[in-house]
């Protein structure tokens, strides 16, 4: 395939036959960016003629397909990938260069001596090439066997059950964070993400740590980085999460399909590929897709106890590559489920099960809530109305306390009210604005208007209750939002503004007067 005479015909189906592991049967992960190295054919072919010019000096050939100074020629076609190519062209001369025999060499304690840090791909090539030829020689064996040993070797003895030290970090293998909105479930599954790969409790994480989040979220197309992340939602499917046959656009224009992974099986590869490292999955708004369809046999597989190397150790073959596929114990799942939202599904049974349950309620004694504004006691203003929805609503659909972060004035809490917590309230009461206004303890955002001329037939014909009530919110020029006698009254029944408005008192929407 890629000899001299073929390589100017080489095919984008011949190329992704090569990459793929039910042909090669030896490199698992080096079909996952076929997509991406072959949408410029011209480009690759260019490429691989660079890379196997034995009159080029080694060192320029790998300089020019994986710069020094950062990115690649083609996308995609990284170490792993091009060194498999340059082997099976010179199957004596050059070895294979992948995470397992990074791993061995670690294990070995040979990667620190021979590859000082900041060292060039093409430098490390070189010298790793060099042991390898001396491995092969001295094992008298030939470099496609001696590839196929690290892959055992970096497995070692398989592992035991989850350690009781892992649990007592606060490190489930699997745990969803559940309440009510803006109770900061997102920012804590980052954390937890953080101190698992840390290794450090979760109380331990700094802000010094949370910087470091980016540099080590999982880039697919480089296969760098230990935590992923990712939001359910309606149309999401086990082919986005898994695998699946998706179109892509061939050359001369023409509509192709081609496998392509999908997040989960991309993580789970790389975090099987490095077993001394934890890597982190966070999938956020867990219950917001259909999750026994997005996860499919996967309901299985994460169990604990069925993780590769674990006592019921259990694998698949995939639907669509026909590959045989577990989830590796070094692999841990956090979500995020908001219980406030009832237009999404409770999780089934199957998968509650195998998840540890974290429940965050709201906390008015967060640091991040101001102490006092103009003498309002936002702490206890946000206890009473979370009091109060857990009485007439439920403990699930309270307000977070993250709704009054950053709150520094009485302007801000005015617009956090106007914009946020009151339209959250007719989104918990379903526009029952009675209740909101007791919710409230009679704050005076929220007024009742008579029916006026227009409701007195109705009223008449007997199809109006006299009762009902037309309630709007105060408009933003309205004084009250600026009075901080009216939030007091929220959390103290002793405050009286001594200008309360009636319910049958209509106000003058235009100016906003009481």
């Amino acid at each position: 395939m890629f000899s001299d005479e073929n390589l100017p015909h080489l095919s984008r189906e011949d190329f992704v036959g090569f990459l793929k592991y039910k042909n090669n049967r030896h490199w698992s992960g080096i079909h996952r960016h076929s997509s991406k190295i072959t949408e410029d054919m011209d480009a690759l072919r260019d490429a691989l003629r660079i890379l196997l010019d034995e009159s080029l000096p080694l060192r320029e050939r790998l300089d020019r397909l994986y710069p020094p100074t950062g990115g690649k020629l083609i996308q995609g076609f990284g170490p792993a990938t091009f060194t498999p190519v340059l082997f099976v062209r010179y199957p004596k001369k050059y070895g294979v260069y992948n995470t397992p025999l990074v791993t061995v060499l670690k294990k070995l304690g040979l990667w620190k001596d021979l590859l000082p840090s900041a060292t060039p791909f093409s430098e490390r090539y070189i010298k790793v090439n060099e042991l390898l030829l001396d491995f092969a020689h001295e094992l008298d064996t030939d470099l496609w066997t001696l590839d196929s040993l690290w892959w055992r070797a970096q497995e070692g003895p398989p592992p035991g059950p989850v350690t009781p030290a892992r649990q007592e970090r606060g490190y489930p293998l699997n745990q969803i964070l559940y309440g009510p909105p803006g109770t900061g479930k997102t920012y804590h599954a980052t954390t937890c993400a953080m101190a698992i790969v840390k290794g450090i409790k979760v109380d331990e994480v700094t802000e010094e740590h949370r910087t470091e989040f980016h540099s080590l979220r999982f880039d697919p197309t480089t296969e760098t980085g230990r935590i992923a992340m990712v939001t359910f939602h309606q149309n999401f499917s086990y082919e986005d999460f898994v695998e699946g046959i998706r179109p892509r656009l061939a050359e001369g224009g023409d509509i192709g399909y081609e496998l392509r992974p999908g997040l989960f099986r991309r993580i789970a590869d790389a975090a099987r590929a490095d077993p001394d490292s934890p890597y982190v999955l966070i999938i956020d708004e867990i219950n917001r897709g259909n999750v026994p369809k997005i996860l499919g046999e996967l309901i299985t597989l994460i169990e604990p106890s069925r993780r590769l190397g674990q006592q019921d150790e259990t694998t698949v073959t995939l639907p669509y590559s026909g590959d045989t596929f577990g989830v590796p114990g070094n692999l841990h799942i956090v979500g995020t489920m908001n219980t406030a939202d009832r237009s999404i599904l409770p999780l089934d049974t199957a998968l509650r099960r195998r998840f540890d349950h974290v429940e965050m309620l709201p906390d008015p004694d967060h640091p991040l809530i101001a102490d006092g504004i103009a003498g309002i006691d936002l702490r206890k203003m946000l206890k009473a109305i979370n009091a109060r929805i857990s009485l007439l609503m439920d403990r699930e659909r309270q307000i977070g306390h993250t709704y009054l972060f950053n709150v520094t004035d009485i302007e801000s809490l005015a617009a956090k009210f106007r914009t946020a917590i009151l339209p959250l309230l007719a989104e918990y009461f379903y526009d029952d604005w009675s209740k909101i206004r007791h919710v409230l303890g009679g704050a005076p955002f929220v007024v009742a208007k008579p029916h006026g001329d227009h409701g007195s037939g109705l009223e008449g014909e007997g199809l109006l209750d006299p009762d009902t009530a037309i309630h709007e919110v105060l408009p933003a020029t309205a004084e009250e939002w600026l009075d901080p006698v009216q939030y007091r009254r929220i959390y103290d029944e002793s405050v009286s503004s001594g200008g309360d408005r009636r319910e049958d008192e209509s106000p003058d929407i235009g100016d906003g007067q009481s």
